[in-house]
């Protein structure tokens, strides 16, 4: 018979060799109690800025390197929003504090005759073109009025300005871009915007 470590009995006639099975170990639940909470960070804060101009008479931007910059007559009247403590001109949008900023431009140009059917914009900050923010497209003079538009986010520092301006290449025979504000309809004239400007800061650098 085989080995056992409990105890033996003995019997007049035989040995028996009573085996125990062993207790099973209980589970032990452990209950996990969290500690206090800590104290509170300090509050963030963050300032809304944005702003929105726009320009509502026709205007031509000529080839002049690095290309003109788009006018908006109507930066200081009712329809354009200045917000944050952001400053805006007639030809510019200047931003008070760093962070990341979404930029959206729109203009609407006039294809007069086959040596004005192409305009490209861009937006430039401090005089630097910000490749992301280029769009062009051309038209037939059949469709008379293109709506050409561009957006991006940008990483801006405060005090920096940007501006919308014409982006014709010097060796182009084409030399300015006519910025419409009149769509013409069979009968009348309907008034449009011909260009505008929007900067809207999305959070902290």
């Amino acid at each position: 018979m085989g080995k056992c470590d409990h105890k033996k009995k003995k019997c007049k006639r035989k040995i028996i060799l009573i085996c125990h099975p062993r207790k099973k170990k209980r589970k032990r639940n452990i209950i996990v109690v969290p500690g206090p909470p800590g104290p509170p960070g300090p509050s963030g804060t963050f300032t809304p800025v944005y702003a929105f101009i726009f320009d509502n008479a026709d205007q031509t931007l000529t080839k002049t390197p690095p290309g003109s910059i788009a006018r908006f007559n109507q930066f200081n009247q009712p329809g354009s929003v200045a917000v944050g403590g952001i400053l805006v001109t007639a030809n510019s949008i200047a931003v008070p504090v760093a962070g990341d900023y979404a930029v959206l431009w729109e203009v609407t140009f006039l294809a007069t005759d086959a040596n004005h059917q192409h305009a490209a914009f861009g937006v430039f900050v401090n005089g630097v073109l910000q490749d992301s923010t280029r769009s062009g497209e051309a038209i037939f003079m059949q469709q008379q009025v293109g709506s050409l538009d561009g957006d991006a986010i940008l990483s801006l520092q405060a005090g920096d300005v940007l501006t919308l301006r014409s982006l014709i290449p010097a060796a182009s025979t084409q030399n300015d871009i006519p910025l419409t504000s009149i769509v013409q309809y069979p009968g009348a004239n309907q008034p449009i915007n011909s260009a505008s400007l929007r900067v809207v800061r999305l959070s902290p650098s």
